[in-house]
């Protein structure tokens, strides 16, 4: 992780460790030579502001860094006052988690278009845990619905339900 040592009163960089330039793209004499708004531009004077007036750990989410190739990076920033003028800044790279994420969101939100789109439909049930995930459209189309801790079907034969249930039990039981 990227550590900061920050003068609170100006936002200028004291010293920083060389995780931080890889973070930033500037080596520890450039960050010197520069302020908390240099690099992070979006909300920097609010946080030292904030900061201020805080005599304890302060975690922030989200907080872009502007690297020397104009690029940003994402990331957790938590603070930790030193002696009332001095804070360190440990931040947290957090841009690929954070491109993962929206890649997975748009990967789920293209495959329910596609199940949409082909009137199927998605579930999931961990036996183990007795859990129960399913996509609208299995609930309104199949009749797949959790119910008291159980999995309903609908349109499955009671006798096929009744041999569901005790597999899921002889797993559950096998297992603990």
């Amino acid at each position: 992780d990227a550590i900061f040592v920050v003068d609170v009163g100006t936002g200028k960089y004291i010293d920083a460790n060389q995780a931080a330039t890889s973070l930033t793209g500037f080596s520890v004499d450039e960050i010197k030579m520069k302020t908390t708004t240099d690099l992070t531009p979006k909300g920097a004077k609010r946080r030292l502001n904030l900061l201020s007036t805080f005599e304890k750990t302060k975690k922030f989410e989200k907080v872009e860094y502007l690297r020397a190739d104009g690029t940003v990076r994402n990331t957790l920033l938590t603070v930790i006052p030193l002696n009332g003028e001095e804070i360190i800044g440990i931040a947290q790279d957090i841009t690929e988690h954070l491109q993962v994420k929206e890649d997975l969101l748009e990967s789920r939100r293209r495959m329910e278009l596609a199940l949409k789109s082909a009137d199927l439909s998605m579930w999931d049930w961990d036996i183990v845990n007795d859990c129960f995930m399913s996509d609208l459209q299995a609930e309104t189309l199949r009749g797949c619905f959790p119910k008291n801790g159980k999995i309903r079907f609908k349109h499955i034969h009671p006798d096929d339900i009744k041999r569901i249930e005790e597999n899921n039990e002889a797993v559950c039981t096998g297992l603990t």
